[in-house]
């Protein structure tokens, strides 16, 4: 399979259930606003530990094709770190690495 079909497959399998990560709680309070005032379902929740171990706010998206998701956090001036999918154990997958992500360095 090529990279470019197996990415596809990765997008289309992440349009499931996405998990966006945050650097403060502030931006997921961001979020959630903006992204429910679009009818889009949000769950706040503990970032889960397959994607860090540090204590945190995420956001549980659901039904939401990942570069959408994406293209309306920019809009609405949502500072995002990831969005990840998860797969049916919970597995994190990286699709999109924020703006705002910290650099490897960091």
């Amino acid at each position: 399979m090529s990279e470019a079909k197996a990415n596809q497959a990765k997008v289309e399998q992440a349009t499931a259930s996405l998990v966006v990560t945050f650097s403060t709680v502030h931006q997921a309070l961001k979020c959630e606003s903006a992204l429910g005032a679009d009818g889009i379902n949000v769950k706040l929740m503990p970032v889960p530990r397959r994607i860090s171990s540090s204590c945190g706010i995420s956001a549980r998206v659901e039904n939401v094709n990942p570069d959408a998701l994406c293209a309306k956090l920019r809009a609405a001036h949502v500072e995002y770190e990831g969005v990840y999918a998860l797969d049916a154990r919970s597995v994190p997958t990286l699709l999109a690495r924020g703006p705002h992500a910290p650099s490897a360095d960091d």
